[in-house]
């Protein structure tokens, strides 16, 4: 294993134009060309402080090629308060480029922010196994805001075993402004690339607002299911300005399934209630298409 590294603070921690950056090879991501000979696992990136943390324009990555696994990226702001995470035009990366396991991202405070960032736990490489695993991307919060294309993404660009995104923001908010968080398809320098099954997306919180293009989205191009959607909300869903929750096949694989469970309303900006066979939450394709259950809401 590579080493790790760890910041540790009793109030704040700040990352301005820096770059936290792991890997069990010398060859940089971009180049793709990691040599199979990396058996060694990837460090992992613990970034912790009581009060808040932010990122401004950095990269925090954990990298592994060859058979060696990718290391996993914590961000802990700790204080029950009022704890903060903050990141900005930054980018979070716990892929796999080799046919080792992609790490997991977890990023835990009272209220987290990303705007015009990225969050990967994908697996990028065309020299993937069946049995390659993906991340998981895991945020504990009271509070999630995405904003100004951000996204967060457990891509698989060929073979893998597909990772997950969890959100739990249990009696809080989740907001999606321009935003998205996807499972399946990897996402690459603004391109996104086809992926043989997606992992599932699960969202417990209050309520859930997307908003302007804003998407939750699962999909496969290959012979492995997307992932299923699900949402546990004592709120309401709001879904308006051209977003929509869709989980897709454009191949043999089965789409998604999903699950919106709430005590509130389904509505658009506007106040309608959104009706299932809408074109704002779907599960469509050439494959067998999933199945769309609403339960609990205030009709």
């Amino acid at each position: 294993t590579k080493g790790n590294i760890g910041i540790y603070s009793g109030d704040s921690v700040s990352l301005n134009n820096s770059n936290l950056n792991t890997t069990n090879s010398f060859e940089d991501k971009q180049n793709n060309s990691n040599s199979d000979d990396d058996k060694g696992n990837a460090g992992n990136i613990s970034i912790e402080a009581d009060n808040s943390i932010s990122a401004n324009n950095s990269t925090v990555k954990s990298n592994a090629s060859g058979t060696g696994k990718t290391g996993d990226i914590t961000i802990k702001a700790s204080n029950p308060d009022a704890s903060l995470v903050t990141i900005t035009g930054s980018f979070l990366d716990a892929g796999t480029f080799g046919t080792g396991d992609a790490g997991n991202v977890n990023i835990n405070a009272n209220r987290v922010n990303i705007d015009s960032s990225r969050v990967y736990s994908d697996i990028f490489s065309d020299k993937a196994t069946e049995e390659t695993k993906g991340g998981t991307i895991d945020i504990t919060t009271e509070s999630l805001s995405l904003t100004n294309e951000a996204f967060l993404v457990a891509g698989v660009q060929q073979e893998g075993k597909p990772g997950k995104i969890n959100v739990n923001a249990d009696g809080g908010s989740v907001k999606l402004d321009n935003s998205s968080i996807i499972t399946g398809k990897s996402l690459e320098d603004d391109s996104f690339f086809n992926s043989n099954g997606g992992g599932p997306i699960n969202i417990t919180a209050a309520s859930v607002e997307l908003t302007n293009g804003s998407q939750l989205e699962t999909s496969t191009d290959g012979q492995l299911p997307a992932g299923d959607i699900t949402l546990n909300l004592t709120g309401d869903l709001t879904v308006s300005g051209g977003s929509r929750l869709e989980s897709n096949t454009s191949s043999s694989g089965r789409a998604g399934n999903i699950s919106i469970n709430a005590d509130g309303l389904l509505r658009d900006s506007e106040g309608v209630l959104l009706d299932q066979n809408g074109d704002r939450i779907n599960t469509i394709g050439i494959g067998s298409g999933g199945t769309v259950t609403f339960e609990g809401f205030l009709l």
